[in-house]
């Protein structure tokens, strides 16, 4: 449903405001200080069950009646008091777990856009903005053309350090540009781009097609 880096702090990437801010050594010292206070002080697993159990007394039983026991979102009504169960303990951990996965996923390069255009020589121009790494970290980048939106056939596949590839004009047709940074530790990092095929989200995927005179953007 959503692409990897729509679920961390690269969603306000593209936003000036937010990159100034995040690329400040000190300001995002102060963003990782900020969500540690909140989850130790006020958002523990031991607080949040504490609160749950306040109120499971007065809700587990309106569960299992209607309307609830009719209109709750279950996947088998039949053992609707397990699943809800399940799902109350679950909401405890869960301020953990986001807290555990915003710190993982600060060592990700920062997403960027991707274009790709044809020159005065005929030849094709592959471009992307530079991958901002947070913590420095040298940012390597693999590019792949495709004709399908999987990339289950790949036509060119290069790695580099530059932020374009020229190449010779590709034939007419639909094709798809997918760059993937990855930083000096391995952490890796899609574009914002997105290509919709046949109903399904491509995402990190730039579509476009190649004419006899011009590349267009899909």
């Amino acid at each position: 449903m959503y692409a990897p880096w729509q679920i961390t702090i690269a969603d306000w990437w593209s936003v000036s405001l937010h990159r100034r801010f995040l690329q400040d050594p000190k300001h995002l010292a102060e963003l990782k200080l900020a969500v540690d206070e909140l989850y130790n002080n006020y958002l523990t697993e031991a607080k949040i069950k504490a609160k749950l159990d306040n109120y499971k007394t007065l809700v587990q039983p309106l569960v299992t009646i209607i309307p609830d026991k009719e209109f709750l979102p279950v996947l088998n009504k039949a053992l609707l008091n397990q699943e809800w169960d399940t799902e109350y303990t679950r909401i405890a951990q869960v301020t953990k777990q986001h807290r555990d996965y915003f710190f993982a996923t600060l060592e990700n390069p920062m997403p960027y856009y991707q274009a790709v255009e044809l020159l005065a020589d005929n030849s094709m121009r592959f471009g992307w903005d530079v991958s901002t790494d947070l913590q420095g970290d040298v940012v390597s980048y693999t590019v792949q053309i495709a004709t399908t939106p999987d990339f289950s056939k790949i036509v060119k596949e290069q790695n580099l350090s530059e932020t374009e590839l020229i190449l010779p004009k590709l034939a007419n047709g639909i094709y798809y540009l997918k760059v993937t940074a990855k930083d000096s530790k391995g952490n890796r990092q899609n574009a914002f781009d997105s290509a919709v095929v046949a109903g399904k989200r491509y995402f990190g995927v730039y579509a476009f097609e190649v004419k006899t005179n011009e590349v267009v953007g899909l």
